[in-house]
């Protein structure tokens, strides 16, 4: 999930594609956890806290900082 907030404690509210993959594909439950990739460097463990028809909001338990690696030809 890019151009978001990781912040430990802070909300993340998951719409449309993104949601619809996580609550009929992956078929997530309430208290799951899940691990989120920004792409920037950042992994994030979040736990999810509500799910509706539309929408799976999470909450950020961890957020952890990687290093980058760059591949050589």
């Amino acid at each position: 999930i890019k151009s978001v907030s990781l912040d430990i404690s802070s909300e993340i509210l998951v719409e449309a594609e993104q949601a619809h993959h996580l609550i009929n594909v992956v078929r997530i439950k309430p208290e799951e956890k899940i691990l989120i990739i920004n792409g920037l460097g950042y992994t994030a463990l979040a736990q999810i806290t509500n799910i509706t028809k539309k929408n799976v909001l999470l909450k950020i338990l961890e957020v952890k900082k990687h290093q980058r690696f760059h591949q050589i030809d």
